[in-house]
Parts: C-alpha cells; structure tokens; sequence
C-alpha cells in the first residue's frame, strides 16, 4: 500500500505525544479511584468519630466492680411461707462525665410456698 499525497504522515513525535496523553489520562482516573476511596473513608472515620464523642461523654453507670458491690441480706419467710429478700447494689459512674445520681427500686415478684 502506498502513501496517499493528501493524507499527512504521523512522525514519532506526534506518536510519543498521544502515547503520553493516554498515559496521563490512566494515572487521572487511577487518582480520582483513590480519591473517591479516600473519601470513604475518611466518611467512616468521621461518623466513627461523631459517634466516639458521644459515647465517651454520656455518664456510664453501673453495678461497681468493688468486691462488695452487691449486698443481700438472708431469704426470710413470713407466717404464710413467702420468701422475701433485700438487696442493694453499690453503683458507680464509669465515664469521664459526670452523671446525675441514680436510684433504684424494684420488686421481682412474689412467690409463694407450695404445699
């Protein structure tokens, strides 16, 4: 095949330059990849923050890791064979932020004797 008259040769600069650009426009969209991954993460990273903070001042209460935290007294009966007993529990705030004072009453139930 011959070369046409009208139709200009490519030189191996032209050739070097649209190799070049095609390389360029690679390492663009492999960048923009990164970038958008990036920003998912740093995302994650910001919502774990957000919710890091608002754990770390809510006050924590609960039953203290003292060894007598949880006291009880005997299991007592009445005349009419139900069981009863007292408990308290020593509370403690595990936080760094102060938390109001709490106290708690509860019943479980009543139970009685069968016969």
């Amino acid at each position: 095949m011959e070369p046409r008259p009208d139709v200009p040769r490519v030189n191996w600069a032209e050739k070097i330059t649209i190799l070049i650009t095609i390389v360029i426009a690679a390492i663009g969209g492999i960048q923009a990849f990164i970038y958008s991954q990036q920003k998912k993460l740093m995302a994650d990273s910001i919502s774990q923050a957000e919710t890091q903070m608002r754990v770390s001042v809510r006050p924590w209460i609960g039953i203290s890791d003292e060894v007598d935290a949880v006291k009880t007294s005997p299991i007592m009966f009445d005349k009419d064979g139900n069981a009863s007993i007292q408990f308290a529990f020593l509370t403690r705030n595990f936080s760094t932020s102060a938390g109001p004072e709490r106290y708690a009453r509860g019943r479980v139930g009543r139970y009685r004797r069968l016969h």
